[in-house]
C-alpha cells in the first residue's frame, strides 16, 4: 500500500467523530423544542464495496450505522416520531474529476 492511500486513513476519525459531535450538540435543543430533523450525507460507497476507497467507504458506512443507532435510541426514548435522523446515500456522479481521479473504480459501481 502506498503512503498516500494509508495517510487518508489517518483522517478517518474526523469523518466519524464530527457528525457525532454535531448530533450531541443539537439533540438537546431538539429535545427542548420537541422536534427536529437531522440529515447526514453519507455515500453509496458506504453500502457497497468500492476498490481503493476503503477509508472513505468505511467512514460512510460508519455514518450510516451511527444514523440508524441514533434513530433507534430516539425511538426507544419515545421521541423518535418527533425527532427524525436520516442518512442520504448519493451515488457517484460522472464529472471531469471522477473520470480523472476515480475512474473506473467508482463509475462501474454506480
Amino acid at each position: 500500500m502506498e503512503y498516500g492511500r494509508l495517510s487518508r486513513c489517518l483522517t478517518r476519525s474526523t469523518d466519524d467523530i464530527q457528525p457525532l459531535n454535531f448530533v450531541l450538540n443539537v439533540l438537546p435543543i431538539m429535545r427542548q423544542q420537541g422536534s427536529g430533523c437531522i440529515i447526514n450525507i453519507a455515500s453509496r460507497a458506504g453500502t457497497v464495496t468500492v476498490p481503493f476507497l476503503a477509508s472513505y467507504s468505511t467512514s460512510k458506512a460508519a455514518l450510516i450505522k451511527l444514523t440508524e443507532c441514533i434513530q433507534k435510541d430516539l425511538d426507544t426514548d419515545g421521541v423518535g416520531d418527533k425527532i427524525q435522523v436520516y442518512a442520504c446515500h448519493p451515488g457517484a456522479v460522472q464529472s471531469d474529476l471522477s473520470r480523472r481521479k476515480l475512474s473506473p473504480c467508482l463509475i462501474e459501481y454506480r
